[in-house]
């Protein structure tokens, strides 16, 4: 009875006319997956998981995402790939979802982190369609749908075949709400590659720069580059050979940010585009766009990530830059980084200050000339990716039937 009432309290809360039908491609004749990420750094991850399975089951996936975008930049890559379909998500109505479901047929489903959408999830229980969440944290109803439903949050978590919580919060969270089976899993890890870079061009700018600290600030925005020089203002003071490398969002104001420097800051700066070398007397070395990112990764051991200051997240991926650069001394600088919880691990911080961008004395900034040559791409650590896709795998084979037991 709550369960009734509940769902139809939901269905009676926001009504609105049906939707026109969607234009939707032929669903493949092979098995589907639907993948489900209900952010943008979820996506990212889902992709890796969606990689994982068509290698390991040679399924098809159907990606959806709840942000408003059907392809998710990693890196200049995105997730769509042999395999994967990218389709905006069905509104969380009867007709829609039945719609939906009955186009795409898929074999199982599998949402992430803690949206849940109780008429997706109730129809497909009704089909005998299994459902995972992985990325799991405090549920929550999909956005414009809050409310109060009587036993409506308890009855969707019950239909989950498996849940893999983020941490022990979430572990009781997600139990006292009503999931049954639950595991601590913690986040799933982005893969990334380190981008590639000219290791004897290297070689030379690390002679060149010889002994001096250096850090990068990469793909900063207009709005934040005045926080920057002042950021490397105030550490020059303490370490005089500090060097910056100042990598701008748009490429095209690379000439002019150099303009305004040496005119009115009188700081001295040199230009990528111009073939100007980082010399000694030079102060803010400005390369003029993002394409040999890589290099620039491997010569500075600090990393400012634009974007995480004034923005709406890092502009950059910092996996990518922690897969570039595997010593312990590297330091990856973001608002964003703490938000997404990667500052677990000793090598990334959180920044909530460019005052604070551990531009003191004991950081010690090691030069380039200190460095190692990168001799292999980073291995990606891919822990909870490789459970949820052996936990996919599983719910999405058949059950065997039982033996008898030998008398």
């Amino acid at each position: 009875m709550a369960l009734s009432f509940g769902r139809t309290l939901y269905n009676l809360a926001t009504r609105r006319d049906v939707a026109p039908p969607a234009t939707r491609p032929v669903r493949p004749a092979a098995e589907v997956l639907w993948l489900h990420a209900a952010t943008e750094s979820a996506a990212r991850r889902m992709a890796q998981l969606a990689s994982r399975l068509i290698e390991d089951l040679g399924v098809n996936i159907l990606m959806t995402s709840s942000f408003g975008s059907d392809q998710v930049s990693v890196e200049g890559r995105t997730s769509a790939g042999p395999g994967i379909i990218t389709q905006p998500p069905p509104p969380d109505f009867a007709a829609d979802t039945k719609a939906f479901l009955d186009h795409w047929r898929p074999d199982v489903i599998v949402f992430s982190e803690g949206e849940i959408r109780p008429e997706m999830l109730l129809l497909a229980e009704e089909r005998r369609i299994p459902a995972l969440l992985v990325d799991a944290r405090e549920p929550y109803f999909i956005k414009e749908r809050e409310g109060w439903y009587p036993g409506l949050m308890r009855s969707c978590l019950m239909t989950l075949r498996h849940v893999m919580a983020l941490d022990e919060a979430a572990v009781k969270s997600l139990r006292k709400a009503g999931a049954i089976s639950v595991d601590l899993a913690g986040r799933m890890e982005e893969a990334s590659a380190a981008l590639p870079y000219n290791e004897p061009e290297r070689a030379a700018l690390a002679r060149m720069m010889h002994s001096r600290p250096v850090w990068l600030a990469a793909a900063v925005p207009k709005s934040e580059e005045a926080a920057v020089i002042a950021a490397h203002k105030s550490a020059i003071a303490m370490s005089h050979r500090l060097l910056l490398i100042l990598v701008p969002e748009d490429p095209s104001r690379a000439a002019p940010l150099a303009a305004e420097l040496e005119e009115n800051d009188t700081w001295m700066v040199a230009q990528r585009n111009r073939e100007d070398s980082p010399e000694a007397e030079i102060e803010i070395f400005i390369p003029e766009d993002d394409a040999e990112m890589g290099l620039w990764y491997r010569l500075a051991p600090v990393t400012y990530l634009g974007g995480s200051l004034l923005g709406n997240g890092c502009n950059r991926n910092p996996i990518a830059c922690r897969a570039q650069h595997r010593q312990r001394s590297k330091r990856v600088l973001g608002l964003e980084v703490l938000r997404e919880g990667v500052d677990e691990q000793d090598h990334f911080r959180g920044v909530h200050g460019l005052y604070r961008v551990a531009l003191r004395p004991q950081e010690r900034v090691a030069p380039p000339a200190r460095q190692r040559p990168l001799r292999r791409q980073s291995r990606p650590r891919l822990r909870q990716p490789r459970q949820a896709g052996n936990r996919v795998a599983q719910v999405g084979e058949p059950r065997q039937p039982r033996r008898p037991r030998r008398p």
